[in-house]
């Protein structure tokens, strides 16, 4: 039980911790998880997602799965508009809309970002698609591996590219 709470997974011998205290003569780990999530993923132009999800600090079930790490709270939204009549120039469009947050039990700010991407197929078959990321300043409470945690840094970035498509893509109606 002592390697079971001092893995990554759980990490309860962190020094800057006030939720989790290593303890060796425990015989058990426990904790609740769950996730709530609303979604609409079908449809003509829009499709979303919204969701909250939680890993208590005791929550294990590596003997049933594989899971990285419990103590975390998420929360995250996806919107997207897309439009498949095609049009002069342009066969189809999507455009995506992301958002996140992710914390610990403890209440320190493990993560949050958002991010934008647009897609476009030309009615020559051609593609072009970009997006733009921003990731803020996070805790990284498993940055030393059982010692104090560390911020990491914020990240703005942007992608692009173009290419032929062979295989046309067909409208959905």
């Amino acid at each position: 039980m002592s390697r079971l709470q001092l893995s990554t997974v759980h990490s309860y011998q962190r020094p800057d911790a006030d939720h989790v205290e290593f303890d060796p003569a425990q015989t058990s780990l426990g904790g609740p998880a769950g996730q709530l999530s609303f979604n609409k993923i079908a449809g003509r132009n829009t499709r979303f997602n919204v969701y909250a999800s939680y890993k208590s600090p005791g929550f294990d079930i590596n003997d049933l799965g594989f899971h990285q790490r419990a103590d975390e709270i998420g929360q995250g939204a996806w919107f997207q508009y897309r439009e498949n009549t095609p049009g002069k120039y342009v066969r189809d469009f999507t455009i995506n809309f992301n958002q996140w947050n992710g914390w610990n039990f403890d209440g320190d700010r493990r993560l949050w970002g958002g991010h934008v991407n647009t897609h476009l197929m030309f009615t020559n078959n051609w593609s072009f698609s970009t997006g733009l990321n921003y990731n803020g300043q996070g805790f990284a409470d498993r940055l030393t591996r059982g010692g104090p945690g560390g911020y990491t840094n914020a990240a703005l970035n942007q992608w692009g590219g173009s290419r032929p498509t062979t295989a046309r893509r067909s409208s959905v109606r």
